[in-house]
């Protein structure tokens, strides 16, 4: 996925992401995604004043909704992920999952878009500009972290760097063996980032020209929300096989890693879910708080 599809609209899923220490960073986060949006989204398009205070006040829209309709559904879930993951998990465990997150994915989208599409409809060449500028850079740095212009063997290393640091995030450290199983495993995965970084190429294209010819909200919003859920349109069938594999290699390796834990790892793993549902719980909570006792002090704290 490009930035906007991750960054933009995903932010409000950061919550639910975020590898973050302690309940009150991780409240912190989701209470400023806001603000955090707002600079990101400064950085790629130098907006003025006025898209500054359109793009606030659709995303207090969003926030609001998020919060009494889709953090219920986040702690439905999650509660449901730890059911199905207290014994060895199953292929049909992680599509279940994989299939959750992407309906969610699509709802924050549909309802997102028709906010955005009024921002963006506001862009000038000027700010395309400075998107374009950004896109360079941001390509600079996708080349960079992998390897790009390095060896293969480069590039393998960085990856099983990059994925072992993600599983250890969830489950904790890995034993010497553990570490060594999931090397192999990752090292043997087919490498093919000249397509991904192309592919990362059309996508910008196709942003680019979206902003270019819809100036219409109307006409951009249903553009946008299609364009955003059907990533995957518009790919070489080489590199649409290579994502294919990549899915496949993907859930293959969480079922290698959930066989392989010790009884302290999954506990981990659990106590882990057992903040966010927790945390959840308490965002939905304080939105709920500050709309039943009017109070501004409360009622700041929740946006």
């Amino acid at each position: 996925m490009d930035w906007f599809t991750r960054r933009t609209v995903m932010g409000f899923l950061l919550a639910g992401l975020l590898l973050v220490g302690g309940c009150s960073m991780f409240r912190l986060a989701y209470n400023n995604v806001d603000i955090a949006i707002n600079w990101m989204l400064d950085g790629y398009f130098d907006l003025h004043g006025e898209q500054h205070a359109l793009l606030k006040t659709r995303l207090d829209t969003l926030q609001t909704w998020h919060r009494s309709e889709e953090l219920p559904l986040y702690i439905e879930g999650l509660k449901a992920v730890q059911l199905r993951t207290r014994q060895p998990m199953q292929r049909d465990d992680v599509d279940w999952v994989m299939d959750v997150a992407k309906k969610r994915y699509e709802r924050l989208v549909r309802e997102a878009v028709p906010g955005a599409a009024e921002l963006l409809v506001t862009i000038t060449p000027e700010q395309i500009k400075t998107l374009e500028n950004k896109y360079s850079k941001n390509n600079r740095t996708f080349a960079k972290e992998h390897k790009l212009n390095g060896t293969p063997e480069e590039q393998r290393k960085a990856r099983v760097k990059k994925v072992v640091a993600s599983v250890e995030e969830w489950v904790g450290n890995l034993t010497d063996e553990q570490e060594v199983q999931l090397r192999q495993t990752i090292e043997v995965w087919p490498l093919n980032y000249t397509q991904a970084q192309e592919d990362r190429l059309r996508r910008q294209r196709e942003f680019i020209a979206l902003l270019q010819n819809n100036r219409d909200a109307k006409t951009l919003a249903p553009l946008l929300a299609d364009w955003m859920i059907n990533y995957e349109q518009g790919r070489t069938p080489e590199y649409a096989a290579y994502s294919q594999q990549r899915t496949e290699n993907f859930i293959n390796l969480v079922l290698q890693t959930d066989r392989m834990l010790k009884p302290k790892q999954r506990a981990h793993f659990h106590d882990k879910l057992d903040g966010y549902i927790s945390d959840f719980s308490s965002l939905a909570r304080l939105k709920q708080t500050a709309q039943t006792s009017g109070n501004p002090v409360a009622s700041d704290a929740a946006k």
